[in-house]
């Protein structure tokens, strides 16, 4: 039985980071990133906040891709 590599093993958490942060940065600027009118979050800080809680999300999800990619061999 043979373990990833570890840059494999990172390379897929990096991945996950990438895409999550990709797609809620992508998501928001295309939702023209309006704030909810409380201005709790001004209109200038709802793409960066998008993106740091994909990478998050994209992180944790790698994470978990990556040790089922290491357990399944």
């Amino acid at each position: 039985m043979t373990r990833l590599r570890a840059r494999t093993y990172y390379a897929v958490i990096a991945a996950g980071v990438g895409l999550g942060a990709a797609a809620a940065g992508g998501a928001a600027y295309l939702a023209g990133a309006k704030s909810d009118g409380r201005r709790v979050l001004g209109d200038g800080l709802v793409v960066p906040v998008a993106v740091m809680m994909g990478g998050t999300f994209g992180g944790l999800a790698g994470v978990a891709a990556a040790v089922a990619l290491d357990r399944r061999r």
